[in-house]
């Protein structure tokens, strides 16, 4: 069942076209991330299904109900649609104490004192900060303060949850224990929660699914998996991955049963039936190959086309980054472990074609997908 569809919504500021026929399921009980660059749309998208924005074409549904419809000018208000938000700010009242700010909800919507302080205390437990309910939000830390901030959001036990970049403020130590906590309340609530980041780590490592979105459309819904190795297009797949996709010219050549593809690496030839789209017997057209860093070896013997120079190694920990180069083209490789190549040695390649991308060069789009 799908908890949020949006129908070609649409959404101006001014002459600034910023959400371009938008449409979108989300089903129940799904974590959703909108992941994308600075001012691509993702924010206001959710702000409009939070109904703090409305669109000025399009419908928003929620739970089955018409939240918005530009064209009759129906707008459900913020506080009828069933769901809560969590700023990128923590927006805690700095005069209330942590049980006063989670349990203010509740006051509002004159809830009997028993159970206020039943669901207060539950979603303390859940964010694991019942220790510091006498606290004010001045004696905490920015990663107390976000729990708190996400405890008061729940409390309520609303139907969506709508966050907005929340541990865009935290350091990388404090993300990575706030990610943790996000996936383990998602498990424990089930709630649908739509999130906004443009970290693709948080977005792959928290996602059921992820919306990619590019100047005010979204081009890729799909699992976190399947984003990473099959992006749909050349834009997608040079956004998504750290480090970044190689992406290397080539000539495709179709002929019977395979196709011939042509580049720095050499030849490749890949069966037909592996491409999505059908080409002329014999028609050559120009593709780019795209190869993740961890999908290629590294041989200490090889052919001549296999064959690239080391420019220089970069040791990360666990793993050890490689950039090579042939003819004037950088090529980025991760092998796991310390690897002790020097500058300006001869290493060989070794590719297999159900790790590679093709895409078209012409339209950008994925004709052959990883297997």
């Amino acid at each position: 069942m799908n908890q949020i569809e949006l129908k070609n919504v649409d959404k101006y500021y001014g002459k600034n076209h910023v959400l371009k026929g938008v449409n979108l399921a989300i089903e129940e009980g799904e974590f959703m991330t909108f992941l994308g660059p600075s001012g691509c749309g993702k924010t206001t998208t959710l702000r409009v299904i939070a109904g703090l924005e409305k669109p000025d074409g399009g419908i928003v549904v929620i739970s089955g109900k018409e939240a918005a419809n530009a064209e009759t000018l129906n707008f459900l208000s913020p506080g009828k649609r069933g769901l809560n938000l969590v700023f990128q700010s923590y927006a805690l009242w700095p005069h209330m104490t942590v049980y006063e700010n989670v349990a203010f909800v509740l006051k509002v919507q004159k809830m009997p004192k028993e159970k206020i302080e039943e669901n207060v205390k539950y979603a303390l437990s859940l964010m694991q900060i019942e220790q510091y309910r006498d606290r004010y939000p001045s004696e905490l830390s920015g990663g107390q303060q976000q729990r708190v901030a996400i405890a008061r959001a729940i409390v309520s036990k609303p139907k969506v949850l709508l966050l907005d970049e929340p541990l865009s403020n935290l350091d990388a130590k404090l993300r990575l224990e706030m990610r943790s906590e996000l996936k383990r309340l998602h498990r424990e609530l089930g709630t649908t929660m739509v999130y906004v980041t443009h970290d693709q780590v948080e977005a792959l490592t928290l996602s059921t699914r992820i919306a990619v979105f590019f100047e005010g459309e979204i081009v890729q819904v799909d699992t976190p998996l399947q984003l990473y190795t099959n992006p749909a297009t050349l834009q997608v797949a040079r956004f998504i991955g750290n480090p970044k996709i190689n992406l290397i010219e080539g000539i495709a050549v179709n002929h019977g049963d395979m196709v011939s593809v042509h580049s720095i690496l050499g030849s490749l030839e890949i069966s037909k039936q592996e491409f999505e789209a059908d080409f002329p017997e014999n028609e050559q057209w120009e593709c780019m190959l795209g190869i993740r860093p961890e999908h290629i070896s590294v041989e200490t013997v090889g052919t001549e086309e296999s064959a690239v120079s080391i420019v220089t190694t970069m040791l990360a920990g666990s793993e050890t980054l490689i950039e090579a180069e042939k003819s004037g083209q950088r090529i980025i490789i991760k092998q796991l472990g310390i690897c002790n190549h020097q500058s300006g040695d001869r290493i060989y390649l070794n590719l297999s074609t159900d790790d590679i991308n093709i895409f078209r060069r012409d339209s950008g789009k994925l004709i052959k997908k990883m297997k």
